[in-house]
């Protein structure tokens, strides 16, 4: 009988902690967090996909920035970009000046998603349209600033997105809002395209710009104000420092610099991580090319035509559809990832990048259907899990050199910090490389004159024939054959580049799934000597019983 009453009484026990378990409130249900680190999202996907559609386009036919200028703003930023990233980590480590918030990752986006929207707005307001030199030094003063409070903001997002969601199945919660809002984030662009006349009417592109900057530092300092990132991972953190000194071996600051140099070679000369650096510093080079591009190349070779005029509906759909469908595209294509693996999703995906470039190759820039169902394509395949690829091999990476070195727990953040020193600078590379290719054929001095809207042609003959609307490119084209050997240029330029960048890839991801099966079978040799080396999915099997 007591025993009955104490099952009772345990029973009522566990019942009055899950009803006390229960949300009082949606702010404290288990979707208010990764609602609010959606929120930081689509602030990010507002601002980037304006900048990345458009700066260039800007600055090239509003301002009238010359080649020249833009070489040696993205040279100087190649070098910016190699000392930006470690000094805002170091930063967000050990504060600076007395500045403890930068140090809190809820207060560094609060704080500087007003700074970073202003850092957006500089690039659509002009210091001159005459002088280049002082559009250059815009174009350099905006992009400095522009990725300084980027690069601060976006890695104290990702310390975020991890604090802020302690258990796994809330980490899948984030990212799946996070994807959606990316997606709403990116769609911005159809009605600022739509309002703007793409950016033609650069007086509505200029009010756009400053409506999406307010929207996207509201949404980013909203959403992390009511963010709680006190997580149980942090509290042990704290009760592991409180403990008594003395029990603690003492820190020397020498040999804990000498430390960090080794381990960092370690990791920079072990294969896996090369293969990474190699495979993500193509991927950006393809994906910032074609983004920054974009317009420019549509604009020349479908809308001067005639095939999806500039400012049509049509166009700004364009723009704004094939973005978030790599995004979803990437989520339905999440169960065969499961079950092929990352290397042969990706070697699956790059496939059909390849035939796709080869067959554009072929067809040639004849027809501008053609060349904007390559581009549709080369979007998609480009921006289908580009980040999150990157993320499952960089993991591979963290449990390769885990293994390797026999470490007693994961470097993921030192891993995570040396693949962007190395892949960031493809970010300047590629445009400064493609503008190289273009001015082969005469891009800086026949921009102006070959790259505009060919201008409709009525023809009506004496018999009242109905009236015939062509387009005036042919006629352009035989008047002038430099812009017939432009056009040209930019098709095969946008081509071979995109070419060269997916066999890199390709190749790559080959070798690192070579060294993958490589370490695999090591690693069972020394836990099963006298039997035959087992395959990758006898290996996960195994691990998995």
């Amino acid at each position: 009988m007591s025993l009955s009453r104490l099952n009772m009484g345990a029973a009522q026990a566990v019942m009055k902690e899950e009803k006390e378990a229960k949300p009082r409130s949606f702010r404290d249900s288990k979707h208010f967090q990764p609602l609010m680190v959606a929120f930081l999202c689509f602030g990010f996907a507002t601002f980037l996909s304006v900048y990345m559609l458009y700066y260039m386009k800007v600055f090239l036919d509003v301002y009238h920035i010359s080649t020249d200028w833009i070489k040696i703003v993205q040279a100087l930023f190649l070098v910016w970009n190699a000392v930006n990233d470690p000094m805002m980590g170091y930063l967000q480590d050990i504060g600076c000046c007395g500045m403890t918030w930068i140090m809190d990752r809820r207060k560094v986006i609060m704080y500087c998603a007003p700074v970073f929207a202003f850092s957006y707005m500089i690039f659509w307001f002009p210091w001159s349209t005459t002088n280049t030199v002082i559009t250059g030094i815009h174009l350099l003063v905006g992009l400095f600033l522009f990725d300084t409070i980027l690069t601060l903001v976006l890695s104290a997002y990702c310390g975020i997105l991890v604090e802020a969601c302690s258990k796994h199945s809330q980490r899948v919660r984030c990212l799946v809002y996070a994807e959606l809002f990316g997606i709403l984030g990116g769609s911005i662009i159809f009605p600022l395209n739509v309002f703007s006349d793409e950016a033609k009417n650069f007086g509505r592109f200029q009010v756009g710009c400053a409506i999406i900057a307010v929207i996207g530092a509201a949404s980013m300092s909203g959403g992390a104000y009511f963010l709680n990132t006190k997580k149980e991972h942090e509290l042990h953190e704290e009760i592991e420092m409180a403990k008594d000194p003395e029990e603690l071996p003492p820190k020397e600051p020498e040999s804990s610099f000498k430390k960090a140099i080794r381990v960092s070679m370690q990791i920079i000369r072990q294969p896996r991580f090369l293969c990474l650096v190699g495979s993500q510093f193509m991927r950006s080079m393809r994906t910032v090319a074609t983004g920054t591009f974009q317009m420019i190349i549509i604009g020349s070779l479908v809308s001067r035509p005639g095939f999806l005029e500039a400012g049509s509906p049509a166009l700004s759909a364009f723009y704004s559809l094939v973005q978030p469908i790599g995004s979803i595209l990437f989520m339905l294509l999440w169960k065969p990832l499961a079950v092929l693996g990352t290397h042969k999703m990706m070697v699956i995906l790059l496939g059909v990048a390849l035939l796709n470039v080869t067959i554009a190759l072929f067809l040639g820039r004849s027809d501008p259907l053609f060349v904007i169902v390559y581009m549709g394509i080369e979007i998609i395949s480009a921006s289908t899990g580009g980040h999150s690829f990157g993320m499952l091999l960089a993991g591979e990476v963290v449990d390769t050199d885990t293994k390797v070195h026999k470490r007693k727990s994961p470097l993921s953040t030192l891993i995570f910090t040396l693949k962007a020193l190395f892949t960031k600078p493809a970010e300047q590379l590629s445009p400064l490389i493609f503008i190289t290719l273009l001015d082969r054929g005469g891009f800086t001095e026949h921009r102006a004159s070959c790259i505009r809207e060919a201008p409709k042609m009525i023809a009506v003959d004496n018999s009242t024939m109905p009236i015939i609307q062509t387009t005036a490119a042919a006629l352009l084209e035989a008047e002038q054959p430099v812009c017939t050997t432009l056009l040209d240029t930019m098709h095969s330029s946008m081509l071979y580049f995109t070419l060269f960048c997916t066999i890199g890839e390709i190749v790559i991801i080959c070798i690192d799934y070579w060294y993958k099966r490589r370490v695999l079978k090591e690693e069972d040799s020394k836990t099963n000597p006298l039997e035959i080396p087992l395959t990758e999915e006898e290996f996960i099997k195994k691990r998995e019983v």
